[in-house]
C-alpha cells in the first residue's frame, strides 16, 4: 500500500527560487540536493497526533542550509496552532471523505474499486483490483 503511515512526511510541491542560480540546471542540481537532503533531516515530532496537514511552509536560506531551514519552519507551524495553516487530524479516517452511501466507510485508494454493503471502518484499495466489503467494522 502506498498510503502514508504515521509520522509520514509528503512534501505535495517545493518551489525552489534560486536568487544566485542562472538556467534551469543550475536549479534543477539544487533542486536534486535539497530532495536528497529532506530524506535525512530531523522533521519535527508532533505530540499527541499523528495526521498533521501544514498548508504552506517558506523558507530562506543559502542552498547547503535550507533543508534545516525547512524543518525549523515546520517545527515553528506545526507548534503555532494557526487554524489558517495546519490542519491537525486524530487518525487517518479523519484525513479520508466518506464513501457515498456508506456514512461509516473510508477508503484509501479509488473508490471505483470497492463495493460495499452495510461496512464501516477504513479500506484500502490498491492494485486495481476488486474489494468487496461485506458488514465490517
Amino acid at each position: 500500500m502506498n498510503g502514508l503511515q504515521p509520522d509520514s512526511i509528503a512534501i505535495h510541491r517545493l518551489r525552489i527560487h534560486g536568487g544566485g542560480v542562472s538556467g534551469a540546471v543550475g536549479l534543477e542540481r539544487i533542486s536534486h540536493e535539497l530532495r536528497r537532503e529532506l530524506d535525512f533531516v530531523s522533521w519535527p515530532k508532533v505530540p499527541g497526533e499523528s495526521w498533521v496537514l501544514i498548508r504552506q511552509v517558506r523558507a530562506r536560506s543559502p542552498a547547503g542550509r535550507l533543508a534545516d531551514e525547512l524543518t525549523r519552519a515546520t517545527a515553528t507551524e506545526v507548534q503555532s496552532g494557526d487554524a489558517e495553516n495546519v490542519v491537525r487530524f486524530a487518525s487517518l479516517a479523519e484525513l479520508l471523505p466518506p464513501v457515498e452511501g456508506e456514512p461509516g466507510l473510508r477508503v484509501l485508494g479509488s473508490v471505483d474499486d470497492v463495493t460495499t454493503i452495510d461496512a464501516s471502518g477504513i479500506v484500502a484499495a490498491a492494485g486495481g483490483r476488486r474489494v468487496a466489503v461485506v458488514g465490517i467494522e
